[in-house]
């Protein structure tokens, strides 16, 4: 029985181990080519009226990592989509924020907003942006 608790303990406490890959060196794959009309488009994509849509800033891509769940770990590269539309009973919500994650050619929405970046945030557009 005290095997059993031992052998139960070590494994509780394997899964509370760190993951142990360094985010400087972890493949974050190819940066996203084209990315503000990739990004306006999965928006648009999710919105109720996609052509009400009024994109105010986008920022650049920069690379990203966030641990979630039991220590799964989310690399790539993160776009944050700032932006207005209409609701389903055709009025303005005010401002909201989107995330977008790229990797190996696909965007996504990350599991977690709770993200640690490698770059600086910079805007490819603010308030130019296109629609």
């Amino acid at each position: 029985m005290k095997y059993l608790a031992i052998a139960f303990t070590s494994l509780v406490l394997a899964g509370c181990a760190s993951n142990s890959k360094n985010p400087a060196s972890a493949n974050y794959g190819a940066e996203p080519v084209n990315n503000e009309q990739a990004v306006i488009s999965q928006l648009k994509n999710e919105l109720k009226d996609p052509d009400s849509v009024k994109i105010m800033s986008i920022t650049k891509p920069r690379r990203g990592y966030a641990t979630y769940g039991f220590g799964k770990s989310e690399f790539g590269w993160h776009t944050e989509v700032k932006y207005n539309a209409k609701n389903s009973y055709g009025g303005y919500v005010g401002a909201k924020t989107r995330q977008y994650l790229y990797l190996n050619g696909k965007y996504s929405i990350p599991h977690t907003y709770d993200i640690n970046f490698l770059d600086n945030k910079s805007l490819s557009c603010d308030g130019d942006c296109p629609q």
